[in-house]
């Protein structure tokens, strides 16, 4: 099969002589509909089945469509060798700090979360409508939980810059 211009292809198919019961290989173009590629091909008959393309997700950086600049994929490249913008690395590295806070904060208090107890509420940080918000869990995990109110209340005010920086991901 070889793939030509505005979705048509050409396809070799076996087709069996009249006279001498022979079969030869014939080439014929089909148009291939908006939307669909080749599913399957039966070379003695020439039937072609079809299936709708799927979305294709990008799975390398530079298939990535919003990133206009190449230069600006090698300015933001971060110690992990993940690339992003500078904006995207910024909230990354508040995240990782926040976690770094939340360990020790929870260490100090003596907490150890478990997601599996109903009865040990959580008092989380989480972004609600768009905001910075208090929050009391139980069992739905939050990237942001303490083992009391006064804890996360003190976290919230040393690290209101931080959050903001990481809000899309909390």
């Amino acid at each position: 099969m070889s793939a030509e211009k505005k979705g048509g292809c050409k396809i070799s198919i076996l087709k069996k002589g009249l006279k001498n019961k022979n079969y030869k290989m014939e080439t014929i173009k089909i148009s291939i509909p908006e939307g669909f590629e080749i599913d399957k091909m039966n070379a003695k008959t020439g039937e072609v089945s079809f299936r709708p393309i799927g979305k294709k997700y990008p799975k390398r950086i530079f298939e990535i469509t919003n990133i206009k600049d190449k230069w600006e994929l090698f300015k933001c490249v971060v110690a992990t060798g993940v690339i992003m913008s500078d904006k995207r690395r910024d909230a990354v590295s508040a995240l990782c700090k926040l976690v770094e806070f939340r360990d020790e904060y929870n260490k100090i208090d003596g907490f150890v979360v478990d997601w599996n107890n109903v009865a040990q509420d959580k008092y989380c940080i989480k972004v609600y409508y768009g905001k910075i918000d208090k929050q009391i869990l139980v069992n739905t995990q939050s990237l942001l939980y303490f083992g009391s109110d006064q804890t996360r209340n003190i976290f919230m005010q040393n690290f209101e810059p931080l959050m903001e920086l990481a809000k899309e991901f909390l």
